[in-house]
């Protein structure tokens, strides 16, 4: 289903979707919402890019979540690898042949309200089919 209530063959909610939604509910039109979610990718895109930002730092996205910054190890030389290989079901091993740096990666945490509120929702639907399911 999708924002506007109707059933759509393609089960995501695209960007033009959530554009819609949300200019049909606030008093900015489709352009100033796109205008908004651009800025503020472009803040978080100049963050990433940036020397100078403290690694403990959150952005917080409000009501939705926060994205923060993580740092992974690097793999070093003549480490094993194993890479799943889709077509026959089995794992290729491959050794790195020189050493890959540290990075930093950016993850996303849900807000605990929705995640609560999601639990409350999925609780709710599983009794409902359990109820139904004895009765038949």
């Amino acid at each position: 289903m999708s924002c506007n209530g109707i059933k759509k063959n393609n089960q995501r909610i695209l960007c033009k979707d959530i554009y819609e939604f949300i200019s049909r509910n606030t008093s900015l039109n489709k352009s100033q919402v796109k205008e908004c979610f651009n800025a503020y990718y472009e803040m978080i895109f100049a963050l990433i890019e940036s020397d100078y930002k403290n690694p403990n730092m959150q952005i917080t996205l409000p009501k939705i979540g926060v994205f923060y910054f993580t740092k992974k190890k690097g793999k070093k030389k003549g480490q094993k690898i194993r890479i799943p290989n889709l077509t026959n079901g089995t794992e290729d091993v491959i050794i790195l042949e020189e050493d890959e740096p540290d990075y930093e990666q950016i993850r996303f945490r849900i807000h605990n309200r929705l995640k609560n509120k999601n639990k409350q929702i999925t609780r709710k639907k599983y009794l409902k089919w359990e109820n139904t399911d004895k009765t038949t």
